[in-house]
């Protein structure tokens, strides 16, 4: 904030406009558009952030299958293919002291 003169009411317009949109999506856990003066007037929680301006704690989980299009078909009516994939690690020689 300091370097570049963002103030608080600039971070509490980043916050409106993610409750606005998690206000219109069916599967957001708060649907509730918030306004800037809502933010500026929620608890503080880590200087400068506040209580409307960070996510909220929750547990989830998400898997992948990975499939060939044959099987993929016979799973589902609305498979989803992927187009790319890239993978990549880093291998580390060991060395002898």
């Amino acid at each position: 904030m300091v370097e570049y003169g963002t103030t608080e009411e600039q971070f509490a317009q980043v916050a409106v406009k993610a409750h606005k949109n998690g206000a219109l999506n069916p599967y957001a856990k708060y649907r509730k558009a918030v306004s800037v003066e809502e933010v500026l007037a929620s608890p503080p929680i880590a200087n400068p952030l506040r209580l409307l301006e960070i996510c909220s704690f929750s547990h989830g989980a998400a898997a992948i299958i990975f499939c060939s299009a044959e099987k993929a078909r016979q799973l589902t009516s609305k498979p989803v293919y992927m187009v790319y994939h890239c993978f990549r690690y880093k291998t580390f020689r060991r060395t002898s002291h």
